[in-house]
């Protein structure tokens, strides 16, 4: 994490490598938020000319904060700044990967996290108004 802090002082945060990736800040504050978020998911919004993108774990492989905190590296940064995904894939591990696909490199992207608990779409739970408990459909 150093590193990763001591190239922020060094460049641009938002343009580590010339070009814009938000990842880079990002990998910073999930350091710091990493205790309070727990193991709750993070999602992202990817912002594009004529609409956005939401990435969250119930459409991809499930992203948490001390992934992003642990696996973003100087290296990954530059590879992101000189190729594209499908390029990178042969030399990236899994984590490194789903990083790449809820953040990708060029786009302004945001940043979310869980705040429910929300059971993951093959669990067919509801609340039931009439007792305020939570029971599977029938």
């Amino acid at each position: 994490m150093l590193e990763l802090k001591s190239l922020a002082e060094e460049q641009d945060v938002l343009k580590p490598f010339g070009q814009l990736d938000v990842l880079l800040l990002y990998a910073i504050v999930s350091s710091e938020l990493e205790r309070f978020l727990g193991d709750r998911e993070i999602a992202s919004r990817v912002w594009l000319k004529q609409r956005t993108l939401l990435n969250r774990g119930s459409r991809l492989p499930p992203l948490h904060v001390e992934e992003i905190a642990g696996k973003v590296t100087p290296d990954l940064l530059r590879a992101r700044a000189k190729t594209g995904l499908a390029e990178a894939r042969g030399t990236l591990n899994a984590v490194e990967e789903k990083i790449w696909r809820y953040f990708p490199p060029r786009k302004l992207c945001d940043y979310f996290y869980a705040t429910n608990r929300v059971p993951p779409p093959s669990e067919n739970r509801y609340l039931c108004s009439r007792c305020s408990s939570s029971e599977s459909q029938p």
